[in-house]
């Protein structure tokens, strides 16, 4: 063998590795028709063109054979009776007609099995969630056993080779001579490839495949019809470019021109079902330039594969490519399987999985043993399925070996028990965090110092009316003074524009009824709902109106555009934000040197009037519709994963999406985990992305203020009147009392309905957050994968069957269910959340829930409103949630609650360190639990009280009021302006005069 068919080989296992770990990342197979005819156009062309600029010469190979195809033992009769016999080259040797008429016909059916084939598999990536593993690797048996019974079941025996001494001589050997070799070889690699896909250890997502759902046992069969396609396609393939008979008058152009001639097919019959749906015509319009790219680089990558494969089948054998294909393809997986567990979760068990890919390994060398051995030169013991190539050296091999050596060796140094649960580390974790921010927030001892903190946190004076902000803090016992970053990063974009522009864009988002912003405007003191205010949101709006009456005298004239919609809005280009936050950052830092500490006078007239306008911004997009791509991730850098991969398959749990944020299946870093960009897989895991109810978005940088906000959108956060004004407020009665932690019923308990998200003929609903919850917790089908403890002072991550897991949570209940009619949803979706959720339990009062241990939250359409009454309980709130709020940075995770991966997959785990495992043999962590229920419920009536959201609204407007002000270059509070009134101690008195001086200065000193 020269090193130009090496390279062939090397080459195959290289793509074939190649497209294995990048297929599932692809954003092809999320529109595999569109995909399906680019792919096949492209690699018919590169057949056509590649067998012109690199053409495949075999009748060169002094060692070509011919074979013919009928069995030896017929030969004979059919040549006697006058019926027509095949000539070597395996065609019918009395005429062109036959073998045209049987290229047809060929022709026909590998056009018919690829439109089919292409059919079942957008079908099967529907629901790629309900698969079971795939029978693919059993398709060299396919070929084996067509080559058994055309050739090897009808060859002659040649008798043993008496010279031979030795065991692994006499077993060469007889491998050799042996009918079955290629039918057990290829037997045993497919199901050592099976075994190694069903030891997969990396778990299974939370999406949801119900046993009530009507399609759960068609997908399987599904995958059944799309194997038994594939062997059809590889058997035609084989046939129609001659493989068989070693054909040199056939080429791979067949088949280029056959698989181009499919591309149109599919492109005439599915293209008119395609743009028939308003929907698919909307995303053909907009094609998103992520697809682009993804389909340029799967498209080249098949390509190349195709071209490696072709030539290492007329080079070296149709059943040897196939089996390379198959073992390079497992082995690749299987190791990157094992990488993603060990880096993730830091254990691996995978001795079983090894073994798998051990026995990969030694069919491939038992199949290639009679290759490697001497020569025959009875033409009997040859097979069509191989070729002209005398040898094959086993460590042709080496590449495949070095997988293997990796994953052992990976295997071999991971750790199979963990010796210290990762919760004790987060909560100590929990702890440090939470002293450094309260040490560098709360320094507020006087006007002075709290000056002198502004200009070293964002280097400019603070804004007019600071002083009268600081007394109005002060007055409140605020214990955070220095740290509103939070307000810092949201203006921070905006200084990049001029405050004209500012106004005006704030006036173009108001004009529009119907655009789901409401505003308030300020003239003199005064604060009024503004026009084209719908009367089901105006609570929300006097809400805000309340919220600064005690400071709206203080504020400068000004209009507030607020969004009056569940979800934020805003979502900028990172190209267009990151300039916009640069150019921001530099004026914003520029302090005047003779600041002015008062706003400019008539600044009403600044704003313009009113006038109702039409939106003609956002026409044309469906309702209903994902948004991931097109608001979600634009905000994250383009070589980010959010941008640059779609994870498609939403069978397995991306564990590459969580570890960044992620301690095993714990939550390390609860503001990073909100951050979508390392997250690809949140495009199916939340409503807001899935299918939002009412989002109105805008890709341009807007003024507008929001509740909450998910990662990426520009909104500007405020205080929300849903908490300020108590919709859903903490008020045990003695009928429902709030009784200290160790005396609660030791239940994990949440109650919810289908708001997250709209699911209407569409299957969007089994991935929403809520519904994988309800599903998870009373409904999982499949095992789920818990940090248990394992000998003394030992955890390991174990899979526990679903039946397994509720009995062996005792004396923990899981008490988890929707209520309420299935809401937001149409057609079959209705019915199947229905059968799947169905019977409920009734609507119960709020107050029942102190009863419970574990209070579970999570999003809906947006923020949870329920968060803060839990923290103000004596109960452990767990909070899974995609948006994050005004007084997120002064909550610290894991010291005030328990933040709960999105995935969801972490949950189990979690519950089980708080509340022990298996009938109280393991006894948990009750009293880190409380600790964490009274650190919350103690930290939350210091900096998220009624007073804080005024004191935050105060500070955000005071700030907005000088972004929108002509002279905003030049306006700002310094010390020189105060009223002469001695040092800093007579500001104190001054203060201290209002409240009872002592009760002050003791609150003060135990900040």
């Amino acid at each position: 063998m020269d090193w130009h068919q090496i390279l062939i080989l090397w080459g195959l296992i290289a793509s074939i590795a190649y497209l294995s770990t990048t297929y599932d990342t692809s954003f092809a197979f999320d529109r595999p028709v569109p995909s399906a005819i680019i792919i096949l156009a492209a690699c018919g062309a590169s057949i056509i063109a590649g067998e012109r600029l690199w053409p495949i010469a075999l009748h060169s190979s002094p060692d070509f054979t011919p074979i013919p195809l009928t069995e030896r033992r017929f030969s004979h009769s059919r040549q006697s009776s006058g019926a027509s016999v095949l000539s070597v080259d395996g065609t019918p040797a009395n005429g062109p007609t036959s073998r045209l008429r049987q290229a047809r016909i060929f022709f026909l059916a590998l056009l018919l099995c690829v439109c089919l084939r292409v059919e079942v598999l957008h079908r099967v990536t529907l629901n790629t969630q309900c698969t079971v593993h795939g029978l693919q690797a059993f398709l060299p048996l396919v070929l084996a056993i067509e080559d058994y019974f055309l050739n090897q079941r009808s060859r002659t025996v040649g008798l043993p080779d008496g010279k031979l001494v030795g065991f692994l001589a006499v077993f060469r050997d007889r491998v050799k001579r042996s009918r079955f070799t290629n039918l057990g070889t290829s037997l045993l690699l497919g199901c050592s490839s099976l075994l190694g896909s069903v030891l997969d250890v990396t778990p299974r997502s939370t999406i949801i495949c119900a046993a009530t759902l009507r399609f759960i046992h068609d997908i399987p069969l599904l995958q059944f019809s799309g194997f038994i396609l594939d062997g059809l396609l590889l058997i035609i393939i084989v046939r129609l470019a001659g493989l068989h008979t070693h054909n040199t008058n056939r080429s791979p152009r067949v088949l280029g021109w056959c698989l181009v001639l499919s591309s149109l097919v599919l492109l005439a019959a599915g293209g008119i079902a395609f743009l028939s749906l308003p929907d698919e015509r909307y995303w053909t319009k907009n094609v998103p330039v992520a697809y682009y790219a993804s389909i340029l680089k799967f498209s080249l990558a098949v390509c190349v594969t195709v071209q490696f494969a072709i030539r290492s089948v007329y080079k070296c054998g149709v059943l040897r490519s196939a089996m390379l294909c198959v073992a390079a393809a497992s082995l690749t997986l299987g190791f990157f399987s094992a990488w993603n567990y060990v880096t993730s979760l830091g254990q691996l068990s995978g001795f079983k999985i090894m073994l798998s890919s051990v026995a990969i390994i030694i069919s491939l060398v038992i199949y290639m043993m009679p290759e490697s051995t001497s020569r025959t030169n009875d033409l009997s013991t040859k097979s069509t399925l191989t070729n002209s190539l005398p040898t094959l050296p086993i460590w042709i091999l080496a590449p495949l070996l070095a997988i293997v050596l990796a994953q052992g060796t990976l295997w071999y140094h991971s750790g199979l028990h963990i010796t210290e649960h990762p919760i004790d580390k987060l909560i100590r974790h929990g702890d440090t965090l939470h002293e450094t921010w309260t040490k560098q927030a709360g320094t507020g001892s006087s006007l002075a110092e709290t000056v002198k903190a502004y200009v070293v946190r964002y280097g400019r004076h603070p804004p007019p009316s600071f002083d009268k902000w600081y007394k109005f803090a002060a007055k409140r016992s605020s214990v955070v003074f220095n740290d509103f970053d939070s307000i810092e990063d949201d203006l921070k974009p905006f200084w990049a524009l001029s405050p004209r522009e500012l106004r005006s864009r704030t006036t173009w988002e108001i004009s529009r009824p119907g655009n789901g912003v409401a505003s308030i405007s300020i003239r003199g003191g005064k604060a009024s709902i503004g026009p084209y205010t719908p009367d089901t949101h105006r609570w929300m709006l006097e809400g805000t109106m309340h919220m600064m009456k005690d400071f709206v005298n203080i504020l400068p004239d000004m209009d507030l555009a607020m969004n009056i919609n569940d979800e934020c809005r805003v979502s900028v280009p990172h190209e267009d934000i990151t300039w916009l936050e640069n150019i921001g950052r530099a004026r914003a830092s520029q302090r005047s040197e003779h600041a002015v500490s008062h706003f400019s006078e008539k600044r009403g007239a600044t704003w313009p009037e009113l006038h109702q306008q039409d939106d003609t911004e956002r026409v044309g997009r469906p309702r209903f519709q994902s948004m991931f791509y097109d608001y979600g991730s634009v905000a994250c850098p383009p070589s980010s994963p959010a941008r640059t991969a779609r994870i498609w398959n939403r069978k397995s749990l991306c564990l590459s999406c969580s570890r960044p944020h992620s301690d095993g299946h714990f939550v390390s870093d609860w503001h990073l985990a909100g951050s979508i960009c390392h997250q690809p897989d949140l495009a199916d895991l939340h409503g807001f992305y899935l299918s939002p109810a009412s989002f109105t978005g805008t890709r341009k940088l807007r003024p507008v203020f929001s509740q909450s906000k998910a990662d990426g959108f520009a909104d500007i956060l405020y205080p929300s009147s849903w908490n300020y004004m108590n919709k859903v407020e903490y008020a045990p009665i003695p009928q429902n009392p709030d009784v200290p932690f160790q005396k609660k019923s030791k239940t994990i308990f949440w109650r919810g309905t289908t708001s997250e998200g709209v699911s209407s003929n569409s299957g969007t609903w089994k991935g929403m957050t809520r519904q994988r919850l309800v599903h998870l917790a009373n409904h999982a089908t499949s095992p789920q994968t818990l940090l248990l403890p394992s000998g003394s002072n030992n955890f390991k991550y174990t899979p526990i069957s679903p039946q397994d897991l509720k009995s062996r949570l005792t004396p923990t209940l899981v008490d988890i269910s929707l209520v309420g009619d299935i809401a937001r949803c149409g057609g079959r979706d209705c019915d199947d959340q229905n059968l799947e959720f169905g019977p409920r339990p009734p609507y119960t009062d709020f107050q029942t829930h102190w009863s419970n241990a574990y209070l579970l939250d999570t999003d809906g359409a947006g923020f949870s409103g329920r968060f803060l009454p839990f923290l103000q309980s004596r109960s452990l709130p767990f909070k899974a949630a995609l948006f994050r709020e005004w007084y997120d940075d002064r909550l610290v995770a894991w010291k005030h609650f328990v933040p709960i991966d999105i995935r969801l997959h972490g949950l189990w785990s979690t519950l089980v360190y708080f509340a022990g495992w298996d009938g109280g043999k393991w006894q948990g962590h009750q009293k880190e639990a409380e600790k964490i229920a009274e650190a919350g419920r103690e930290w939350v009536g210091k900096v998220v009280r009624k007073e804080d959201m005024e004191i935050y609204l105060f500070r955000l407007l005071l700030e907005w009021g000088r972004l929108t002000d002509e002279n905003r270059e030049v306006l700002g509070f310094t010390m020189e302006g105060v009223k002469e009134r001695g040092d800093e101690d007579d500001e104190m008195a001054e203060i201290a005069t209002e409240m009872e001086k002592e009760e002050f200065v003791s609150r003060r000193s135990r900040l």
